[in-house]
C-alpha cells in the first residue's frame, strides 16, 4: 500500500539523516569507528564474532603470537604482515 511504501521511504531517509548529522559532529578520527558500530547495529548478521573482534583490536595479542602459520602475498608490505595475518585468521573465506 501507499502508506507502507511511504513509511519505508521515510525510515530510510531518517536513517540517512541520523547518520549524516551524527558523523558530521564527530572528530574525523572517530568517524570510521562510529560507522562500523552503526553498521553492526543495523545489520548484525554481516559481522561474525571473529571479524568484530579484529575490528575492535581484541585479537591483536592472539595474532602476534601466531604469525608464522600464515604466508602473505608478495604485495603485502613486510611491516603490515601482522595485520594481514590477523585479517586472514579472522576472515578465512
Amino acid at each position: 500500500s501507499d502508506v507502507m511504501a511511504r513509511i519505508k521511504m521515510l525510515s530510510v531517509t531518517l536513517l540517512q539523516m541520523v547518520f549524516s548529522y551524527t558523523s558530521r559532529s564527530l572528530f574525523k578520527a572517530d568517524r570510521l569507528t562510529f560507522g562500523m558500530h552503526f553498521c553492526r547495529h543495523l545489520r548484525p548478521e554481516l559481522f561474525d564474532d571473529a571479524a568484530w573482534d579484529l575490528f575492535l583490536g581484541v585479537m591483536v595479542d592472539t595474532v602476534q603470537g601466531s604469525r608464522q602459520g600464515t604466508s602473505k602475498p608478495e604485495w603485502v608490505p613486510a611491516e603490515l604482515s601482522g595485520s594481514y595475518t590477523g585479517l586472514a585468521m579472522a576472515m578465512p573465506s
